[in-house]
């Protein structure tokens, strides 16, 4: 099972035993992504993801040992509630707020709140290395010294929560919604003196939505739940598992139109629920709908991939014409192999045809796009200086050339002039009747050897007229080549992967007011 819902058949205590047994926060979050890819039925995973794009979505780009619960998204599940817990205690996430509490409470003199902060840190302790009775005992006892201290009670009413491993059990619902519900007053009391609760107190909200969510009988405190993960979006927007929660919920009310825009929303923040969706039973009821959203997603996904491989490619083909001289530079070159790899990944992740490997086409799309951007940039500051040295270079050669082949020639003439006078003045028609002959040869001779000089000066002055005009074609197309990758970088923004809330809109609108209130769960 992926998670706990109102008729899965099995009790909140009997999911968290089943679950208590995996104690490394990373591998638990693995297991729950091979889980959701058993659970989602064949056409679905056609329309979202490969068993591999799945597992590489939920294990990438998260450092489990800092995350929130803001940052893990999609990838929080119930049981993994205990587990953030004790991650968070060893890390000392909450240190710096701490500190700034305390700083408050020095100045006032109080021995009871520092005995309250001394007995909190103990229970922290022992939470982080899993005695969670000891923890509670702590915990308690720093209520007693205080009891209107928010990480007190916020740890108290998550401990009430899901507080159950091997060798303990201390849930209690009704003393989690208890505890939680003072978080959330006490949460807000600070907002005024330090902005950083305001994440804390959505968070606080978000627990106390689950512990009504989960309490006896099923669905007794539904609308209560639906409240509170409202209320907590309201304080922090970015917290998309209060967003998905407010799409189950809405869900299992038969609100179509209400959950599918919280799911939307949720998909915005992180996509990885375009996959936890189908597989959490609190949809069954509106299974059909959560399909239609998902072919709309996948279509404009796979419109949007196109559009985005279409500019990447544009841009890649201008890239590969800058040269300089009919040779293109060291930098360009290696930053343009790299976008040929680039490319593979695209054809990969397209021949997929599902939701995630759209997405991941439109980042590899992206990467390629920076990556020849930068080849780009490269030709576009260097081209220019590069440019005008070589074409230096080689009219300087050129004229080199040309002066030393004239050398020649005019060596080679004079010495062939001198020969044929030397023999004409000591002819005469009367005594050698060839006189006109050698003449004759020795003019044939002289414009034989001056003539491809002459020729070579022309076409040196062609060739410096040609290399001018080639760098005014390389300024021309600098500036071109700026305004299409303005252009490019434009259209790319219009395809950013997260896409949904138009698919969504398309959705409601699909559905009539009286179906999305009555219709029958399936």
């Amino acid at each position: 099972m992926t998670t706990w819902y109102p008729g899965s058949g099995i009790t909140w205590q009997q999911y968290l035993q089943a679950n208590c047994f995996e104690r490394n926060l990373k591998q638990a979050i693995l297991n729950n992504a091979e889980t959701i890819s058993a659970s989602i039925r064949l056409n679905t995973q056609s329309q979202v993801a490969t068993a591999h794009q799945l597992q590489a979505t939920f294990s990438e780009g998260i450092d489990v040992l800092s995350a929130g619960l803001d940052q893990l998204g999609a990838r929080f599940e119930y049981s993994l509630g205990l587990l953030l817990d004790e991650a968070r205690v060893q890390t000392k996430q909450f240190g710096q707020i701490l500190q700034e509490l305390d700083v408050i409470r020095r100045t006032l003199e109080s021995p009871l709140l520092t005995q309250a902060r001394e007995l909190f840190r103990i229970g922290c302790d022992r939470l982080a290395r899993g005695l969670l009775d000891k923890a509670l005992q702590a915990f308690l006892e720093a209520e007693k010294k205080d009891d209107a201290d928010f990480f007190t009670q916020l740890y108290l009413g998550k401990l009430y929560l899901h507080g159950r491993n091997e060798d303990d059990n201390v849930v209690d619902i009704k003393e989690a919604k208890k505890h939680l519900s003072m978080a959330v007053r006490f949460g807000k009391a600070e907002l005024s003196r330090n902005r950083s609760f305001q994440t804390l107190t959505a968070e606080a909200l978000f627990f106390a939505s689950v512990a009504c969510y989960v309490s006896p009988p099923a669905l007794s405190e539904l609308e209560a739940a639906k409240n509170l993960a409202a209320e907590s979006v309201g304080l922090n927007p970015e917290l998309s598992e209060s967003w998905f929660h407010l799409a189950k919920y809405n869900a299992l009310e038969g609100d179509i139109p209400q959950s599918l825009a919280a799911l939307d929303r949720a998909v915005v923040l992180d996509p990885a629920y375009v996959a936890k969706a189908p597989a959490d039973g609190a949809f069954q009821s509106i299974r059909g709908e959560i399909e239609r959203y998902l072919d709309i997603l996948q279509a404009r996904a796979a419109k949007d991939a196109e559009a985005s491989w279409s500019s990447a490619q544009e841009l890649y083909l201008w890239a590969k014409k800058l040269r300089i001289g009919n040779q293109i530079l060291d930098d360009q070159k290696a930053i343009l192999e790299a976008s040929e790899l680039t490319s593979v990944s695209v054809d990969d992740a397209r021949a997929t045809r599902t939701y995630f490997g759209y997405r991941k086409m439109i980042q590899a799309c992206a990467v390629m796009r920076r990556t020849t951007s930068s080849a780009v940039d490269i030709f576009l500051e260097s081209a220019p200086k590069q440019a005008k040295d070589y074409l230096d270079w080689k009219i300087q050669s050129l004229r080199t050339e040309g002066m030393n082949r004239g050398e020649g020639c005019a060596t080679g003439f004079f010495v062939l002039l001198f020969f044929f006078l030397v023999g004409g003045a000591a002819s005469s028609p009367a005594t050698d009747p060839h006189v006109g002959l050698y003449w004759l040869l020795a003019l044939t001779a002289g414009a034989a050897i001056w003539l491809p000089w002459l020729s070579f000066r022309l076409r040196l002055q062609r060739t410096i007229a040609d290399f001018a005009r080639e760098i005014e074609g390389i300024e021309k197309l600098s500036d071109e080549l700026r305004s299409t990758k303005a252009r490019l970088d434009l259209v790319a923004r219009g395809h950013a992967p997260n896409t949904g809330v138009r698919a969504s809109r398309r959705v409601r609108s699909a559905a009539s007011p009286r179906e999305s209130k009555s219709r029958p769960p399936r």
